[in-house]
């Protein structure tokens, strides 16, 4: 049976396991990505999970399989939302909470979008013993196109350009 509930817990539940992810997917057994899986408590996507649960690595492998990180649970938590609300408090684990929440956002996670309650990311944050970091990154994120990462290589090729004609007639 495809998508049964076992395993779409299986798939959401993965850990980082993108290997079994992979599998999944590419053996037809999950048909969408972006399946919910329900435990009658709450509600994740493959995504949610490894945000919360899982590593970088498998986020990266799910965001690449265009894994949506704007869907929202029965509560109106998206990933960006549930990053930010574990309230992470040792060193090594804030590294790790502001490493997924670039990333969701590099992947064009929704910074604005409001929960059931109607609060945003940056007011959970706020709320939360989130990381300065965190908080700042998603008061300053401004999503860019590839277009202006392009920009930004060439300029920065100009900026190097000019300060070797700079450093040339200075040694002359």
């Amino acid at each position: 049976m495809i998508n049964s509930k076992e395993d779409i817990q299986n798939f959401v539940q993965s850990k980082g396991n993108v290997s079994l992810m992979k599998k999944m997917l590419d053996d037809g057994i999950i048909t969408d990505i972006n399946i919910i899986f329900d435990n009658g408590l709450s509600t994740n996507t493959a995504l949610m999970f490894e945000t919360i649960y899982g590593t970088i690595e498998g986020m990266k492998f799910l965001l690449t399989r265009k894994a949506d990180p704007n869907i929202q649970d029965k509560n109106g938590l998206t990933a960006l939302h549930k990053i930010v609300n574990l309230g992470e408090i040792d060193a090594k684990a804030k590294a790790k909470q502001f490493a997924k929440l670039r990333l969701l956002l590099d992947y064009g996670a929704d910074k604005n979008i409001k929960t059931n309650k109607g609060s945003t990311v940056l007011e959970l944050a706020k709320c939360s013993t989130c990381c300065n970091e965190c908080i700042k990154v998603i008061k300053t994120y401004k999503p860019h196109s590839k277009n202006k990462k392009t920009l930004r290589k060439k300029d920065k090729q100009k900026i190097k350009i000019k300060h070797r004609k700079n450093n040339t007639k200075r040694k002359i």
